[in-house]
């Protein structure tokens, strides 16, 4: 068995004098959930459609599983499932009559597989319901369950929590969690830190078209700036004037401390022992978000 679910090397798309891709490279470990990270324009849509088969690259090359993307002739590569963007469907059909028409469509018929796949996402009690009534969040977990009714080895799935409630993004999570358990290979694209912090062991950035940071989110934590806090106290002026190297700043109301843990604790211990009282203290930013935000918007290094 491949232990590569996914190869992309050298995958560039420009769009006029808009380079969207610059010479990307990704590398999807098989059985994993990988993590694509970006901020808004950072190229993450184009780079999944093109890992879709939606869009073609200027250059570079796919291999999916060992197999070049080129040998699936136009059609969705028979191993790979999921949507960029956002799915799509019929708005006048129910949920379940749509998921059967993609079903019967694909070279693999499963739509004896639809009613197990409705079943797992949640969706049996509305899949008799046209999807044009369906919220943001019934739609994004339509889009999975299209995807799955595929039986796919690689599951590509752009911001799928978009939508959901927090009970919606917890049994999201633990359905690709099972995947992977299972064997099979989740691609997941988000602009959210905590969201990919959640499931994935491996994360690709990217910044303005290119990879900003490939590895692990140990490696990340490691290098990772200490995190920011926002404190408020009886006296911000007084505590500010109290704060060593620069440890805070002002921020309206309010101060900014960024720290690690151990320099935060001497300096809240040195603002009760000087009689200052503390009125909120929380995480504002977490180190992996600094380390993001550092990467994408100061260009960052591989």
């Amino acid at each position: 068995m491949p232990t590569t679910a996914l190869d992309a090397r050298g995958l560039t798309k420009r769009y006029d004098d808009v380079v969207a891709l610059d010479a990307v490279d990704l590398r999807v470990a098989a059985g994993s959930v990988h993590g694509l990270l970006g901020p808004n324009g950072a190229g993450k849509t184009t780079l999944l459609r093109v890992l879709l088969g939606l869009t073609h690259p200027d250059a570079g090359a796919v291999h999916v599983f060992d197999r070049p993307m080129s040998d699936s002739r136009g059609r969705l590569h028979p191993d790979v499932a999921g949507f960029a963007e956002a799915p799509r469907f019929y708005p006048f059909l129910t949920g379940r009559r749509n998921l059967e028409l993609l079903a019967a469509y694909d070279q693999d018929d499963g739509t004896g597989r639809v009613e197990a796949v409705l079943d797992r996402l949640g969706l049996t009690a509305r899949a008799g319901s046209r999807v044009a009534g369906y919220s943001l969040g019934m739609r994004q977990r339509l889009g999975v369950a299209a995807a799955l009714v595929r039986r796919p080895r690689l599951l590509i799935l752009d911001e799928p929590a978009n939508g959901l409630d927090p009970a919606g993004i917890r049994d999201l999570r633990e359905l690709l969690r099972e995947l992977a358990a299972d064997g099979g290979t989740v691609l997941l694209s988000s602009h959210q830190m905590a969201e990919v912090e959640a499931l994935c062991d491996e994360v690709t950035i990217l910044g303005s078209g290119t990879v900003v940071y490939d590895g692990s989110l140990q490696r990340l934590r490691e290098t990772a700036p200490a995190p920011e806090y926002r404190l408020r106290t009886v006296d911000d002026e007084v505590a500010l004037a109290l704060a060593e190297d620069e440890l805070a700043v002002a921020a309206g109301d309010g101060l900014t401390v960024r720290a690690p843990a151990e320099a935060l604790d001497a300096y809240v211990a040195k603002l009760v022992a000087e009689g200052i009282g503390i009125r909120e203290l929380h995480q504002s930013v977490s180190p992996l978000e600094r380390m993001f935000f550092t990467l994408t918007e100061a260009g960052g290094a591989r």
